[in-house]
């Protein structure tokens, strides 16, 4: 029969397990320790002692399930920081084996390594015992911190407090179930509202619901007679049990709403482009007023207002694909614009406000598969026959929920940023403060000449802006095509396809068209109570 180092012995009799730490080359001799037991010390025995023993069956070997030392993500810096601090202390004295395990020799080397290192004798026998005991391995110095307190279990409630006790204060009272229950209904009724109350206030509105024992006033003021103050839970108490019992999203969906949860507290567990595949799997429509006012065409004395920015972008390239200007508020009319400008020819289009492009500067012309809109512009009869047309499939983000369209809300940014400082009439972040200038005074630009200033803008984005945080998938970077919106459009037409659907202009300005009853006769034809034309023979 054969033993080895680190084999685990176990005294059926006494019911005690030793590990095995050495073993003399002529197998006649091993040193052993009793685990679970700090004050042990090793061992010495014959083997053929121990063979005879296990063969009688008054010990035996068993596996070592006892202690598993892996490194694991469960330990922090400072408890590799700590064993290494233990394993310069015992590092030399236990390789000199076998002596060490000789109480005499042992003592000796103890108390050189208590000068070196000015350590206590106990310290000492403690880090080798944790040493030996655990397989002579680095990682057995390793603190036993995860094995700390009763980690989600709670304490029972008896006589004696429960808990550190307070250096300053007073000390506070066992909670119970009844305790934890009023803590609940002043949480609940005093902090997770809309109203917003600190921790601190719902404690005190706590104090005066249910441990005052008299209210009255005085001067004018509420004075508040509450209990013994060993009688009632301390703040520390109120607030370690509020962080026990409630979860972060649950406190903020109670205090923010729902609407602005959803908004701005919830998890993100996906990003835009995992919704896509190629060029048109998904285009993204919304509009913003823009922060400039503009002059009329006629009259430059005429302040006009400022106008309505509708921008179409694709997904997957963070191209713009459509865009109008105009002075209608966002609505279907401004809509309807902005999505006949994406089936347009863009050279066309940017001919008309004197600005010659090529074709692959501007190269979109094409419906997508998916449309993802605002609910105000996009409901209703005009978008379902919109979807019956050309069989596009219109989405429409939730009411406060503009991070559902989180590229083109950032793209109004990003188009304006550069230009809105230089813009006559623009709006600074003072606007419509006391003592802030009017900004109207300085509109000088006009409704064409501020769309042409937009569409320079759009075609310096296009073709030259560097998308920084645009996460390219394997093909892309197998292919090294930059994140720029027209390459990454260019690339995708050649290698994911079948998504764009091509249709002409006129179509779908006839589709986009508003539809409605006319009252013909020899003489007028009107459209909605509005006259549209006079009929002359």
């Amino acid at each position: 029969m054969n033993f080895y180092v680190n084999e685990i012995l176990q005294d059926c009799q006494q019911e005690c397990l030793y590990r095995i730490l050495w073993l003399d080359s002529g197998n006649s001799i091993m040193y052993i320790l009793e685990l679970n037991n700090p004050k042990a010390f090793p061992e010495k025995k014959l083997v053929s002692d121990m063979v005879d023993l296990i063969i009688i069956g008054d010990w035996r070997k068993i596996i070592d399930n006892s202690y598993g030392i892996i490194v694991s993500n469960e330990y922090e810096s400072k408890h590799y920081e700590a064993r290494d601090t233990a394993w310069a202390v015992i590092q030399d004295i236990v390789k000199e084996e076998p002596a060490i395990y000789e109480k005499s020799f042992r003592t000796k080397l103890i108390k050189e390594v208590q000068e070196k290192h000015d350590v206590t004798y106990p310290t000492v026998r403690k880090y080798l015992y944790k040493y030996w005991s655990r397989g002579k391995s680095i990682d057995a110095l390793l603190p036993d911190y995860k094995n700390s307190g009763a980690k989600g279990k709670e304490r029972k409630v008896g006589k004696t407090k429960r808990g550190r006790p307070p250096v300053y204060g007073v000390k506070g009272i066992n909670v119970d179930d009844a305790t934890k229950k009023i803590f609940r209904l002043a949480i609940e009724k005093y902090y997770l509202t809309s109203k917003q109350n600190s921790l601190t206030a719902a404690y005190k509105f706590m104090l005066k619901e249910f441990y005052a024992e008299n209210i009255y006033y005085e001067n004018g003021v509420v004075k508040v007679l509450l209990k013994d103050e060993d009688a009632i839970p301390t703040l520390t108490q109120f607030k370690y049990w509020y962080q026990k019992d409630y979860n972060a999203p649950e406190i903020l969906t109670a205090r923010k709403g729902e609407k602005r949860f959803n908004k701005d507290h919830r998890a993100v567990l996906n990003i835009s482009l995992s919704e896509v595949f190629g060029p048109g799997s998904r285009y993204q429509i919304d509009a913003t007023i823009a922060d400039v006012y503009l002059v009329s065409e006629v009259n430059r004395n005429w302040i006009i207002g400022r106008p309505v920015v509708y921008l179409v972008i694709d997904v997957f390239s963070r191209m713009v694909v459509g865009m109008y200007v105009g002075l209608e508020g966002p609505s279907w009319a401004g809509a309807m614009m902005a999505l006949t400008n994406v089936v347009a020819d863009k050279k066309t289009y940017c001919a008309e406000y004197g600005i010659e492009i090529n074709e692959d500067d501007w190269p979109n012309r094409h419906l997508p598969e998916i449309l993802l809109a605002d609910k105000g512009e996009f409901e209703g009869y005009n978008v379902e026959r919109l979807v019956k047309a050309f069989n596009l499939h219109v989405e429409n983000a939730a009411s406060y929920r503009a991070d559902w369209k989180g590229i083109v809300e950032k793209q109004f940014d990003l188009i304006q940023k550069k230009v809105k400082p230089l813009l006559p009439g623009y709006i600074d972040v003072d606007f419509q403060e006391r003592g802030a200038k009017d900004y109207r005074l300085d509109a000088k630009l006009t409704l064409k000449e501020f769309t042409q200033i937009l569409i320079k803008q759009i075609l310096q984005y296009n073709t030259k802006h560097y998308l920084k945080t645009y996460m390219r998938d394997r093909d892309l970077v197998a292919d090294n095509v930059q994140p720029i919106p027209v390459e990454l459009w260019r690339w995708g037409i050649q290698n994911r396809t079948g998504k764009l659907r091509v249709f002409s202009e006129e179509l779908v300005k006839l589709q986009l068209l508003p539809r409605g009853k006319a009252t013909v006769n020899h003489k007028v034809f009107s459209l909605k109570g509005f006259l549209i034309a006079v009929i002359k023979r």
